[in-house]
């Protein structure tokens, strides 16, 4: 119903014992196949969840890594190359940058296999000097896309914005930089 009414999928973290993530960065729809993408963060449970669509879910506070046992259920589990807070789909697939800049060596861009098992590839690194973590992409409509970063001056990021444009959803090309003026300008 286009998301007029709600029901719960799956709770993790609510059994008072154990922990099995620390946040969803976001749920994303894949339009050619229906696939459900979850997106987990952050370390040491980065983790990238494919759900079918149709299948019942696991019980409430499955670890993640053991999704994988699941009918219609996948997962690639505690891994900072599966840290991702927005997935864009193209022809080839998940598209996603990794939010973590402030480690450095996470500079690539990654895709997700959209049928058979789930698997990610690295794809070309994008330019992340700046230490800002990419964060929320934009599909356009002549199939490339936009990606804007946030900061984080505990990593020792400066103030401001970058956005990456991409015609291929693929190859990322650093095109500006914003600064932060903050509350005083």
């Amino acid at each position: 119903d286009g998301g007029k009414t709600w029901a719960k999928l799956i709770s993790w973290n609510t059994n008072g014992t154990t922990s099995q993530m620390r946040h969803v960065h976001a749920v994303r729809q894949d339009p050619e196949t229906g696939y459900v993408y979850i997106l987990i963060g952050d370390n040491p449970w980065s983790s990238l969840i494919r759900w079918d669509g149709v299948s019942a879910a696991p019980p409430d506070n499955t670890e993640l890594a053991a999704l994988n046992g699941y009918p219609g259920w996948e997962c690639l589990a505690g891994s900072e190359w599966n840290r991702s807070c927005d997935m864009l789909f193209g022809p080839a697939g998940g598209h996603y940058l990794i939010d973590n800049a402030q480690w450095g060596g996470f500079d690539r861009a990654m895709s997700a296999t959209r049928r058979g098992e789930l698997s990610v590839v690295k794809g070309p690194s994008i330019n992340i000097a700046a230490r800002r973590d990419p964060m929320l992409g934009l599909s356009l409509p002549d199939g490339g896309a936009i990606w804007l970063s946030m900061w984080d001056t505990t990593v020792g990021a400066t103030r401001g914005f970058d956005v990456w444009s991409s015609p291929d959803m693929r190859s990322w090309t650093l095109i500006g930089s914003i600064p932060d003026i903050g509350t005083g300008g």
